[in-house]
């Protein structure tokens, strides 16, 4: 989980126009054989699209990212 949160900070510096007015949640995710992860969850978008927007252009930097809706 730290790991995580030292990569949203990475992230922020490297796309912080992207970040800007987005927060964070981590996620623990366990994938049996392969293990435990911890994935960020950024938001909120206000919609589909703009979420699909969003994985665009973090997409063109780079940066691995898929819509996943989030309900707390």
């Amino acid at each position: 989980e730290r790991e995580a949160k030292e990569e949203w900070k990475r992230l922020k510096s490297k796309i912080p126009a992207l970040l800007r007015r987005l927060n964070l949640t981590v996620a623990r995710v366990n994938l049996d054989e392969k293990g435990v992860f911890f994935r960020l969850l950024i938001g909120p978008l206000p919609d589909k699209s703009a979420a699909k927007e969003f994985c665009k252009s973090a997409k063109e930097r780079k940066i691995a990212c898929l819509v996943h809706k989030f309900i707390e």
